[in-house]
This record gives structure tokens, sequence and C-alpha cells, in this order.
């Protein structure tokens, strides 16, 4: 049967045959394919459904420019509606950029065209690899799924390569981020190939199954080494020039500088041998700027609380952040087990072979480093929606600080005492009817009053509420979400070890059972 292996899945010192071709060679390539489909299909419907959505609150006039949007009517409630119908007649209380000179420059990434070409011409030459495998029958009767299996996997990378070098010349026409439909498939497969590849050269079947081997690990290695060498989607990007400040380096850094945070070395070195000044400090990207930020924030239409509506802003940096969570807390228990099969090995050196133990070698140092890249991805994307939360939530309160009526009062939670003196004066039942007139006319000469004798200082509460809030609320909550990822990191580790010790605990009641 067909993904269903009798004996176990490792051997003495690899993996076995059965495992080798129902999962390494058929299953997991064409399930990595099939999530690469349904993404592609999701960005369709996505793409083409765009032009549908209503922007209600702001919109950019220009999106090259990210100081150039503008407040459209917002139809909310009618207390905020008449806010912003205020602001709008107070243009002169509007933030406004600060006039500076700089310049949009676009950078193509060096070969873009040409890395494209070899690209494909690699993917066709895997392509021509696995129709040999399957006409020659080199995997054997039982292997002739698995190389259907691997020809259609490769025709399916062949095509978004080839839709990729057919759209990369035109700009008329666009297929939504295809390079990171490729870059994933390459890098799924290369970690299969390592593995049929150790097979391949540890247990060969014949002379010309391990030179397929060799020749599919050497194209699917070039492969995955260009997607990881190229930046972002191969495509050209706006670089701003602002004065005498250097554009920012993360949008023209490639896949592995920015998984090893190496892009960031100039400055590093620029900061040990003198002292920063300004002209060394690199410019943002423009769509980490704070206006740029708020923007995107105001585009979206607000139809929940606050704390719900920042959630659903920021859920895909966040949904990314606890993906490398989970990778990271996967990869904890990783080093225990692999030191307990090395220390097994150095113990009866005569149970495990010696190619075995350099295998647990290699993975303890693999896993090793992918535990430090996840980490440091999980932190980076926390800082980054740390300094974007910070700069919605400082933003829509000056925002409201700008709406509100400039008037002196005495509360230190905004809105809580215009609330509590509501209810305090406030009649009930018949007693409400009968002074409906007269209640107005007192609270009308009990608020002249109140402004009469009210002294200077207590005119500077509302402006201090307000300063705290953006200064030290706003901060407090932006930093939930830099180190939420070990939340979620101590979650999935706490379940584990919980699953773990039942399953042990299970087996050992079951082995005194039958004993």
């Amino acid at each position: 049967m067909f993904a269903h292996c009798r004996g176990p899945l490792w051997g003495r010192d690899d993996f076995s045959r059965c495992f080798e071709q129902d999962y390494l060679q058929t299953l997991f390539p064409l399930i990595v394919c099939g999530v690469s489909v349904a993404y592609l299909l999701v960005q369709l419907y996505f793409a083409a459904t765009a032009s549908k959505y209503y922007h209600a609150y702001s919109v950019l006039e220009d999106p090259g420019n990210v100081w150039s949007y503008r407040s459209r009517h917002y139809d909310g409630d009618e207390a905020d509606s008449e806010a912003d119908d205020e602001l709008e007649r107070n243009e002169d209380l509007a933030l406004q950029a600060v006039n500076t000179v700089s310049t949009m420059a676009v950078d193509k990434p060096r070969g873009e065209l040409t890395v494209v070409i070899l690209e494909e011409l690699a993917v066709l030459a895997q392509l021509g690899l696995h129709v040999t495998v399957l006409l020659t029958n080199v995997w054997g009767k039982h292997g002739k799924l698995a190389a259907i299996a691997n020809v259609a996997v490769w025709a399916y990378i062949a095509t978004l390569a080839s839709l990729r070098l057919l759209l990369s010349s035109t700009s008329r026409f666009s297929f939504p981020h295809l390079w990171y439909h490729t870059a994933f498939i390459y890098g799924f497969q290369w970690v299969f190939s390592v593995l049929l590849f150790r097979s391949a050269i540890i247990h060969p079947r014949s002379p010309l199954h391990q030179k397929l081997m060799i020749g599919d690990f050497a194209l699917v290695s070039l492969l995955f080494l260009i997607s990881l060498c190229s930046r972002k989607g191969n495509k050209a990007v706006e670089l701003e020039y602002e004065g005498d400040i250097a554009p920012a380096r993360e949008p023209v850094a490639s896949v592995f500088s920015l998984a090893t945070f190496s892009w960031v070395d100039p400055i590093v070195w620029t900061g040990y041998k003198k002292t920063y000044e300004l002209t060394d400090v690199w410019n943002l990207p423009s769509k980490d700027k704070a206006a740029a930020v708020i923007a995107n924030y105001r585009q979206v239409k607000k139809t929940s609380g606050l704390a719900y509506h920042l959630l659903k802003h920021f859920k895909r940096g966040l949904l990314i952040q606890a993906g490398w969570a989970a990778i990271s807390g996967f990869l904890t228990f990783a080093p225990t087990l692999l030191l307990k099969v090395i220390l097994e090995y150095v113990e009866k050196p005569d149970l495990t072979p010696a190619n075995a133990a350099w295998f647990y070698v290699i993975l303890l140092f693999v896993s090793g480093s992918l535990s430090a890249l996840a980490d440091g991805q999980a932190l980076w994307l926390g800082r980054k929606i740390c300094i974007r939360l910070r700069a919605v939530i400082i933003g829509e309160i000056y925002a409201k600080a700008l709406k509100r009526r400039a008037a002196a009062t005495t509360e230190k939670t905004l809105g809580e005492e215009k609330k509590k003196q509501e209810q305090d004066e406030e009649p009930k039942g018949l007693k409400r009817m009968f002074t409906f007139g007269k209640n107005k006319k007192k609270a009308n000469g009990a608020a002249k009053e109140e402004d009469a004798t009210k002294p200077v200082s207590d005119a500077q509460v509302t402006t201090g509420a307000i300063i705290n809030l953006m200064a030290v609320d706003a901060f407090k909550v932006s930093e939930i979400c830099a180190y939420l990822h070990f939340l979620w990191r101590t979650l999935q580790s706490k379940s584990l070890w919980l699953s773990s010790y039942f399953t042990a605990s299970w087996a050992t009641a079951r082995l005194l059972v039958s004993a």
C-alpha cells in the first residue's frame, strides 16, 4: 500500500526504501506543490477582488509619495463624523511632513534577466533528468509512482519559472509573487534531495542510480543557491535619497543576508571605526515611516474596538512571528534527542555505524543554527511590529487630541469625569419628566460658574493625560508585540512536554500491566 511502510522508517544507518519512495520522493513534494497551488489561487482571488474594497478613512493620492495622503469621510458614528468635519475645516491643525529634498531612484538587481534564464535552464535540466529516471525505470518497479510524481512536480516548477521569464520583461502584465513560490519549493526540494543524496552515496542501488541522484542534488543545490543569493522577488525596488542620508539597505538585501542579518554589517563596522553621525545612518524604507504606517492603518475601515482592530491590522506579521516561534519551539528538543543517540554511539560504537554518528553530529549543528535563525527572525519581526504599533497609537491619539475642543477640564482620564457627572445629576423616573426644562437651564448656569471659578493649573491636566497616553501607555502596549514570540514558544514547549510526559506515563503503565 502507498505511504504504508510495514517496517521501521529508520534502519541501522539510513531511512527505509519505502519511506524514501513514498514520502521523500512522492508525498512530501506533492504536498509542497499543493500548498503552492492553493496559495497561488488565493493570491489570484485577492488580486481580482482588490479593486472592490472601499478605503473609507484615508487614501494615498500618490502611491510613490508616502506623505500624500488625505482624509476621507468616515462612515462611523455621528460624533466621529462631526469631529472629522471639524478637523477638515481646521486644516492648520493637520500634521504636515517636513519639507526635505528627496529623490526616488529605481534600483534593479544585478543580472535580473540572466538569473531567471539560468534558473529556467536548470529547471528544464532537472525535468529532463526525472523524465530519464521514468523511462529507464532506474528506481525499480516500486519506484515508478515516485518517478511520475517527480516529473509532475518539476513540470509545475518549470511552468512557474517560464511565467517568470515571460513576465519579467514587461510591466503591462504581472503575476503575483511567483518568485516566492519557486524559492519555497526549491528549499523543500533541497532538503529532500540531501537525504536522498546521502542514501545514494551510502547504499547505491546501481551506478546509474547514483549518478542520477548526484546530478539531481547538484541541480537542486544550484537552484536553491540562486534563490538564497537573490533579493526577495528578484525585482527592482524604489530607493529614497533624502539629502546626505543613504537609502535603506534592507529592500536590496539578499535572502541569505536577511536571514543572517549580514546586511547591517557595514553600519556596524562604521560605528566600530568612528563615532556615528547622521549621514552614517541609513534612511528608513518608505513603508516603515510613520506617515506611511498611519496612512495604511487608516485605509482599513474601523468596525470594532481598537484592540481587535489593531490585531486585525497586524495579524499577518503576528502569524509569521508565531510560525517562527513554533519552529524554534520544535527545535528546542532536537539537541537533547541528538545528544542521546551520540552518547549511545560513544558508549557502544558497534551498534551504530560511523556514518550515522556523523549524520547525527551534522544534524546537531543544523538544528542549533535553525533555532538561532528562528529566534532572530521572530525577535526582528516583533520589533518591527512594535515600532509600527507605537506609531499608529501615537498618531491616533494625537489626531483625536486635535479633534477635541480646547476646553479646560479637571479630568485625569479622558471622558471619566463627564460620564460620572452625568450619572450623578441625571434624574430618574417621573422626576425626569417634570424637571426636563429646569435641568437644562441649571446645567448651563453651573457650567458658567465652573468656568469662572476654575484655576488656571487645571487646564494642563488634559494635556498631561494625552502626553501620558502617548509617552507611557503607547510604549507599554507596543512592547508586548516585541516579545510575544516568547509566549508562543513557552506555550508550545509546555504542551510538548506535557504530551511527552503523558505518553511516557501511559507506556510505563502498559508495561507494568503486561508484566
